[in-house]
């Protein structure tokens, strides 16, 4: 499972912008990896913070008491391992943030026995929401 993160119009605004590609690219590139960066800690955030109001169950190896999200709500972390193998791979104006676990979509997006628990998707739309603001000031700082 992961997400992408790139910017639409990138070619018009380079045309409104002739001869200064290279610092139209340079705005771009750090403006994707801010929004990559937010969207990654924004998912950590929702791991670890909850609000879990699912089941609670004891677990062990270790031992631990975990209380579960519900339907809804972003998985809750109890081993780390989710939050752990979240990844990010930039490449110029492309960013690619996801997880290495299989489960990760299954809780994502749900299945046949159980709801889904959303934690990638919000994050992606808030990235979404904040990308121009970004991405102005962004170039912005590189026309100074």
């Amino acid at each position: 499972m992961n997400t992408k993160v790139h910017v639409e119009g990138l070619d018009e605004l380079r045309a409104k912008f002739a001869g200064m590609g290279d610092k139209i690219d340079a705005a771009a590139e750090k403006a994707i990896k801010i929004t990559a960066v937010n969207i990654r800690t924004d998912v950590v955030k929702q791991y670890n913070s909850g609000p879990a109001s699912g089941r609670v169950y004891k677990q062990s190896n270790p031992s631990r008491v975990h209380q579960a999200s519900m339907a809804g709500e972003a998985p809750m972390t109890d081993t780390g391992r989710l939050v752990g193998s979240i990844y990010m791979d930039i490449k110029q104006t492309v960013a690619t943030i996801g997880s290495r676990l299989v489960y990760a979509a299954a809780l994502e997006y749900g299945t046949r026995r159980m709801g889904a628990r959303p934690a990638w998707v919000p994050a992606a739309a808030r990235a979404r929401k904040a990308l121009p603001e970004i991405l102005s000031k962004q170039v912005k700082k590189a026309m100074k």
